[in-house]
């Protein structure tokens, strides 16, 4: 028996189809990232408007990340994939100095 898959590998979903699974990316993401990113903001920050502001960069860069998502995409599930090792990583950290946290990071992705 053959399984029969409705896209293949390089098939694009229609206009509807792409809309639908990016609002579930949204409604995936959005509340994942505003809770671990108000987790670590109160780990890191004293303040309300410093906490803030680092959810305005978490949220900034996060939104780059989907749209390089768009474009060059690893074509995975929305449950598997390189953003759960990056917020792993980050929630796994949570002793260590945010500098140093970042910048790990961004070598690991190097």
């Amino acid at each position: 028996m053959e399984l029969k898959l409705k896209y293949g590998v390089d098939d694009r979903p229609g206009w509807v189809e792409m809309i639908l699974f990016g609002l579930q990316w949204l409604a995936i993401g959005i509340p994942s990232i505003l809770i671990a990113g108000k987790v670590l903001a109160g780990f890191h920050f004293e303040d309300a408007g410093s906490q803030i502001i680092y959810l305005q960069k978490i949220f900034f860069i996060t939104g780059l990340l989907f749209f390089c998502q768009v474009l060059f995409g690893h074509r995975l599930p929305i449950i598997t994939g390189p953003a759960t090792v990056l917020l792993v990583g980050i929630l796994g950290s949570g002793g260590a100095d945010i500098n140093t946290i970042y910048t790990s990071i961004f070598i690991g992705g190097l």
